[in-house]
């Protein structure tokens, strides 16, 4: 991934907006919305700039954590899915969100546990 340098925060900021844009824009005709994925499903996410496959587990709400909702329902209307992703890099997961344009497609339980049970490393045979 490259790393930009800013000769000021608000220049950092005016960047961050155009790649927004730029990633809602592309977010119009991509194969997946938002809409698509509902709580509980789980989707993969190829990142190879950073050598994984990222898989998550969508939310559209929290029972446990019921003031995040706010939080999760700004997310959805701005194009990002909410939930735990996974990788071999974090394989216990984190609670963050996603660009729908980095979602390359929804998956079954069973992919996500087969998954699971490599440990994330999607390359890897279950033994």
């Amino acid at each position: 991934m490259p790393i930009y340098e800013f000769e000021s925060v608000e220049d950092m900021f005016d960047a961050m907006a155009r790649d927004q844009e730029a990633a809602d824009k592309v977010a119009e005709t991509h194969h997946i919305k938002v809409e698509d994925l509902k709580h509980g499903d789980y989707f993969i996410s190829p990142r190879p700039e950073a050598g994984v496959v990222v898989f998550g587990e969508v939310w559209e709400h929290s029972e446990k954590y019921p003031e995040d909702n706010e939080v999760i329902q700004d997310a959805r209307s701005r194009n990002y899915v909410y939930g735990r992703c996974y990788s071999a890099i974090v394989p216990e997961g984190e609670i963050g969100s996603t660009h729908i344009t980095r979602v390359h497609a929804k998956i079954d339980r069973a992919v996500f546990e087969r998954a699971k049970a490599n440990g994330f490393r999607h390359l890897d045979p279950v033994d």
